[in-house]
């Protein structure tokens, strides 16, 4: 779930001060009244000298200290708990926002789309990757559409053939190291396919593909509606900053629709603790090999709160934000987000629509923007900005860590 600070209980404002003047009248109004009843009292009882100097003078005095230092207390006490209440709040918030900061490493990143599986990224910042108008791998009229190529007698709606494909890339891919890390680092894998296949049926290709030689803690198919929401559920335990995460996000169909994309994804991460293994450093520094960090996913409707929240996730990377990329994200929202930026003087080089490029990917349209994010800022060296969603929208920033720069404690 989303880091809220807006349910830690508000500052308080600070006490007014003792107001000398007021009680330098009191103390007059009090010695009046105080020697004015004395004297009352003395035209009906017969006092002693010192009884009647005592009414008119001390009494009153003495009566006005006590409530003066007793006031005087009261006010410091009320200063101490607001002090306390706010320095209290501060380290809340702080602990709230070091929480929140802390990242997911980007070990491995995988993109298969129509255009291929490198410089997909370069290709859209480019201009050379546009939506084109083309014919449905079934037949019929051109349709705006990227999509994926099919093997040699396979058919577009055979979905288990084409997500075994797409895995067994994957395994290509990360195999080797996946194999070396979860044999020393707990590893939970999921699976966001956006296809007609049944949950069974894709833990089935998954099995098939691997053919259980993989370590592995945990394994499940995961609706692909929630996938915007994964990775910041994942952040809120600190469990997983010791654990492996092998997601894997496709999106298939037998027919296009306008605009729409077929695409694959994965992405192996590692957990804050994962990354400062030494020898898992050395194995990174020998392959001249960059690391992305993945910040937490802010989800709001309020585009200014979004941006605000988004940005503080991802602040603990200085770097300058320079590009963004969106998808699903509507005209009058995508002012707004200009608008932000330029209320803020923060200056964004470019800014790019995937539904425009590569497509819209229904549910994988989040994975997709992560997967381009990514692939970006480890070419790039520079700080990415993804956007996902029509109402509910989705943020958060991808940047590059360098592990031979020395390990932030985040």
């Amino acid at each position: 779930m989303s880091v809220d600070l807006t349910q830690i209980p508000p500052p308080l404002p600070e006490p007014k001060k003792m107001n000398l003047w007021r009680w330098a009248i009191a103390f007059l109004v009090v010695m009046v009244v105080g020697s004015l009843v004395t004297l009352a009292i003395s035209q009906f009882y017969s006092l002693s000298d010192f009884w009647l100097w005592f009414g008119l003078t001390a009494a009153p005095f003495i009566t006005w200290l006590l409530v003066f230092l007793y006031c005087l207390y009261l006010n410091g006490c009320r200063q101490y708990y607001v002090i306390q209440w706010n320095k209290r709040h501060e380290q809340r918030r702080d602990e709230l926002i070091t929480f929140a900061q802390r990242p997911l490493y980007v070990l491995e990143n995988y993109l298969y789309t129509q255009y291929g599986k490198a410089g997909n990224a370069k290709g859209v910042s480019s201009l050379s990757i546009t939506m084109e108008s083309l014919r449905p791998h079934a037949g019929g009229n051109a349709v705006p559409h990227s999509a994926l190529p099919l093997e040699h007698d396979v058919s577009e709606s055979d979905f288990i053939k084409r997500l075994t494909t797409i895995v067994s890339d994957i395994k290509t891919t990360f195999g080797k190291k996946l194999v070396e890390l979860s044999s020393a680092n707990p590893l939970h894998i999921r699976l966001f396919i956006d296809t007609p296949l049944k949950d069974k049926e894709v833990q089935d290709v998954f099995h098939q593909v691997w053919e259980h030689r993989l370590n592995y803690t945990s394994l499940s198919v995961e609706p692909t509606e929630q996938s915007h929401l994964f990775l910041d559920k994942w952040l809120d335990n600190t469990a997983h900053d010791n654990a492996l995460l092998l997601v894997i996000g496709c999106h298939l169909f037998s027919y296009p629709q306008p605009n729409s994309a077929e695409v694959g994804t994965a992405f192996l991460l590692a957990g804050k603790n994962i990354i400062k293994n030494k020898r898992l450093l050395e194995d990174i520094l020998s392959n001249n090999h960059t690391i992305a960090e993945v910040f937490r996913t802010e989800h709001q409707i309020d585009v200014e709160k979004l941006l605000d929240n988004a940005l503080l996730w991802g602040a603990g990377n200085k770097s300058a934000l320079t590009t963004l990329w969106y998808s699903n994200i509507t005209p009058e929202v995508n002012v707004k987000v200009l608008t932000y930026f330029s209320s803020k003087k923060i200056t964004l080089n470019n800014h790019f629509n995937l539904d425009t490029s590569i497509g819209h990917a229904n549910y994988c349209a989040y994975w997709l923007t992560l997967a381009i994010a990514i692939e970006q800022a480890i070419e790039s060296k520079e700080k990415q900005l993804a956007m996902c969603g029509s109402s509910d929208i989705s943020a958060l920033v991808v940047s590059t860590y360098m592990p031979n720069e020395s390990i932030k404690d985040k």
